[in-house]
């Protein structure tokens, strides 16, 4: 990890050590794909407000006081405006989409980044989908700022809000079944809690359906294996647990509002986005 801050430059909003390739904004919030150099370290610093950063493809290494992280493709991190870091690239660089967040529209909306639990945010495959729903609406040029809301209140916990371990154990076992037949009544009889109780605690904890975080959590092991192996969308949709190919169809363009064969093409371009003021 890199030693505690100290003097360090802080970034301007949308001015990043890498090439700008678009970018668009909307509101408060401002989307930056940019394109790093390979085998490169960007020194310590910092940025003017606080934001996401989605690793489109490519090798990321990020190392700050509380942490040294290595980043996967389609992955989210939060850049807290507050705290400096380094960023190493691996070879044959990367691509990224910085979401920079203002400081006032988040004030505008109650909204405090302190309060921004970021391993919760990053662990989120709520989140995950949120981020590569904006690049894709922001290339079409449709609003982003709904869905940078929604993004972030899976990363604000609720007062006094405790999981208790039978819940724990519940989102454990979707993360490690969710490739298989699931249902409601199969993960309560799991974790010996009745399905009614587990279905309202889920939506109220996680801010969403258990179908839904299954089907997310779908969406995205699919988009790995196309985006990052080369997999056919058939086969990937087979090994990520869909029924068929149509169904992966049906739920991405729900979800990202494209067809998935759309999604490879603007992952596996250099993402261009229309250009907002």
């Amino acid at each position: 990890m890199v030693a505690p801050d100290g003097p360090h430059p802080i970034l301007p909003r949308g001015e990043y050590w890498a090439d700008t390739v678009a970018s668009h904004q909307q509101g408060g919030v401002l989307l930056t794909v940019c394109v790093y150099p390979e085998n490169s370290r960007i020194p310590l610093h910092s940025h003017e407000h606080s934001g996401l950063f989605l690793l489109i493809k490519g090798q990321h290494r990020e190392e700050c006081r509380s942490r040294d992280i290595q980043q996967s493709p389609l992955t989210v991190l939060w850049h807290d405006a507050r705290e400096a870091h380094a960023t190493h690239v691996g070879q044959g660089g990367m691509l990224g989409l910085n979401i920079s967040i203002h400081s006032s529209w988040l004030a505008s909306l109650e909204i405090d980044p302190n309060g921004i639990d970021a391993i919760a945010l990053e662990n989120s495959p709520i989140v995950r989908s949120r981020a590569i729903a904006m690049l894709v609406a922001a290339r079409a040029g449709k609003p982003v700022e709904d869905l940078v809301l929604d993004a972030l209140s899976a990363a604000v916990p609720t007062p006094d809000e405790t999981h208790p371990t039978w819940f724990r154990e519940a989102v454990e076992y979707v993360l490690a079944s969710y490739r298989e037949p699931l249902s409601t009544s199969a993960i309560a009889a799991q974790v010996g809690i009745h399905p009614i109780h587990l279905a309202r605690t889920f939506r109220r904890l996680m801010g969403t359906s258990i179908t839904e975080y299954v089907q997310v959590l779908r969406l995205l092991e699919a988009l790995r294996l196309i985006v990052d192996q080369g997999t056919t969308i058939a086969e990937a949709a087979a090994q990520a647990g869909f029924s068929d190919q149509a169904h992966l169809a049906r739920l991405a363009r729900r979800f990202w509002g494209q067809p998935m064969r759309e999604i490879k093409a603007i992952l596996r371009s250099n993402v261009g986005i229309v250009q907002g003021a």
